[in-house]
């Protein structure tokens, strides 16, 4: 999805597949958000998915979020930018979780 991401100029012209997963976040119950730390922050397509995705659309959604970084001094990346990103839309997620670089099983991934 990396690829359709970084392509689309906006919602209404984004690829099918990536319209579908806009969708299925905007109309979940439940999102766990998870991230990896990418020079103290998000990478920039998360940043950019989240763009994409309805304002009010997660104000009703349990949103849980979560990250992985290489060490601990990473975590204050959460506060810093994951709750002020979903703050925004006009959500406070609870404590979050994260994860330094011991606890990543490495050579797995997952996608939306």
């Amino acid at each position: 999805m990396g690829h359709e991401l970084g392509i689309a100029l906006d919602r209404e012209n984004a690829a099918k597949h990536l319209r579908n997963s806009l969708e299925a976040v905007e109309n979940a119950d439940t999102v766990v958000i998870g991230s990896s730390v990418f020079r103290g922050s998000y990478s920039g397509l998360f940043k950019y998915f989240f763009d994409l995705v309805g304002v009010s659309s997660l104000a009703n959604t349990s949103v849980f979020l979560a990250a992985a970084g290489s060490s601990e001094r990473h975590a204050v990346m959460i506060e810093a930018h994951l709750r002020t990103l979903f703050a925004f839309f006009w959500h406070i997620p609870p404590l979050p979780v994260f994860l330094p670089q011991v606890g990543i099983l490495v050579g797995r991934t997952s996608s939306i």
